[in-house]
């Protein structure tokens, strides 16, 4: 009787609401420019020191483990600045927070970098540099199988210069060194910047080709799917592709967390295709690293939400609204689809390359088919392409297919969300099929799918997310499961009566 009682409550496990954590999955957070123009608000000292309080609680509320700035830490860049900047984060020193920060154009000079070297002193597992001269400028650590490269390009404490291309060699080191699974690169300044034309490579758009070709096609060829910077005052991500045609990557310019905000200038590249952008509100971004698959996320609030200014002197408010406005990400083990604005598309993967790495998935398929009806342009009349990726994690108890997750189908400032054709294969005769939200536990039904004679679901769906087929019971399990119930009820009868 007591095996009985179990195998109903295995059945209510299996067939009801599946719940499963990814245990492996952890994030870190992204700040950008926190420069301030009033010196004379308290405290502050040419630092944002209000602004950084504010999306500091949101990195301890998120449980971030690390938080990376992209340079521009201060207006001035003096020591006081510098340390000003530094002491801002005692939130995250109290929560156990590590923070990476890269100087910007702000900290420039070799003063700035003896300050900066000598205030945050950065070693950590892993930790590499090109040359005893840059480190603690440009440096690399490795974090959960995770390798951050965080780029300098200005003026070290000797009066050197360095740019990317004398450090080249190094970062294709550490990109193809085998001490990491996923990877991610910083700098200041941008790939191709929308405001300012200056970059990573030079005071323009074509500055130094070869040097580009090098950077975006090292990125390209070890796997390195996002290069974030800072330096535009603007959230923006686009695709970029190098100037001989041959590499692409796609860069994330961070939102202002200052009281500077910019607008996109011309020339634009040929070679920049937009996916995101939103002007003139404060800004972070919390990266979610779960195995081969990331999820990025952009939060935002309106300026006046966070703050106002009067007088020179500022007010902050304690609790902004932060809205979660974009939401993207990729997988190692999946596929990556550019669709243009008013591009038909039709994407087919399957875990085949997820099983080359890993064992015990079920060898599922999944085809998307759809098109990009967004029809909003960036600030300079550019279409808004999708950069539309799936992934593969192994299937969960309850589930008679592998999962998929899906990142790019939705487009920030979309005016409508475009249904999209998914069918997804499963084991067995007969399953239902289910979805959850990114960093969701819990799977919720899809209405309206066709079961097909193949072992195969398909349907309308809409928006991003992870989609699996859930097994549904056989009619002798069901019976199981049904006698199972009424065998609860007895027992509990009886105890009730005891």
């Amino acid at each position: 009787m007591f095996r009985k009682v179990q195998i109903a409550v295995a059945l209510v496990s299996a067939f009801g609401c599946m719940a499963s954590a990814h245990a492996e999955a952890w994030s870190f957070g992204v700040i950008s420019d926190t420069q301030w123009l009033s010196p004379s608000d308290p405290g502050q000292k040419t630092v944002a020191t209000g602004v950084i309080g504010l999306i500091n609680q949101q990195f301890v509320k998120s449980n971030v483990d690390l938080v990376v700035q992209v340079g521009d830490l201060t207006d001035t860049g003096s020591q006081t600045s510098l340390q000003t900047r530094f002491n801002a984060n005692a939130d995250l020193a109290a929560a156990g927070i590590d923070f990476y920060a890269l100087r910007g154009n702000h900290e420039s000079s070799a003063a700035n970098a003896t300050q900066f070297k000598n205030i945050y002193n950065y070693t950590g597992s892993g930790y590499s540099s090109p040359t005893a001269d840059q480190s603690g400028l440009t440096y690399s650590f490795t974090h959960n199988n995770t390798k951050f490269v965080m780029l300098d390009q200005f003026t070290t404490a000797n009066g050197t210069a360095y740019n990317v291309g004398n450090q080249q060699s190094w970062i294709t080191s550490e990109l193809s060194a085998a001490d990491h699974q996923q990877a991610f690169v910083f700098s200041h300044k941008n790939l191709l910047g929308q405001n300012h034309k200056d970059n990573l490579f030079g005071s323009d758009n074509d500055s130094n080709p070869i040097m580009q070709n090098d950077f975006i096609g090292s990125l390209a060829n070890n796997n390195v799917k996002y290069e974030i910077s800072g330096h535009d005052h603007m959230n923006y991500r686009s695709v970029v592709t190098s100037p001989d045609g041959k590499s692409q990557v796609q860069e994330i310019i961070g939102a202002s967390d200052s009281n500077k905000f910019y607008t996109p200038s011309t020339p634009v590249s040929s070679r920049d295709n937009p996916l995101s952008q939103e002007l003139n509100t404060v800004g972070y971004y919390v990266y979610s690293v779960d195995g081969a698959r990331v999820t990025g996320k952009y939060y935002a609030a309106a300026i006046s939400d966070v703050y106002t200014t009067v007088g020179g002197v500022s007010t902050y408010n304690a609790t902004p609204d932060w809205q979660l406005k974009d939401t993207f990400g990729y997988s190692l083990n999946g596929q990556e689809k550019i669709v243009f604005e008013g591009q038909n598309f039709s994407i087919s993967d399957d875990t085949t390359k997820a099983e080359t790495s890993e064992n015990g998935y079920l060898h599922t398929f999944a085809t998307l088919t759809g098109m990009n009806g967004n029809v909003n342009k960036d600030y300079n009349g550019r279409g808004v392409s999708k950069a539309i990726d799936t992934g593969w994690s192994k299937a969960e108890d309850g589930l008679a297919s592998d999962v998929l997750s899906v990142w790019g189908t939705d487009s920030l400032g979309q005016s409508k969300v475009d249904p999209y054709s998914l069918t997804l294969s499963f084991k067995g005769t007969g399953g239902k099929l289910v979805h959850r939200n990114f960093g969701d536990t819990t799977w919720t039904d899809v209405a309206g799918y066709t079961l097909n004679a193949d072992s195969t679901i398909t349907a309308s769906v809409t928006g991003m997310g992870e989609f699996a087929v859930a097994a549904v019971p056989e009619p002798e399990s069901y019976a199981m499961l049904l006698a199972g119930l009424g065998l609860l009820g007895f027992v509990a009868r009886r105890r009730n009566k005891a």
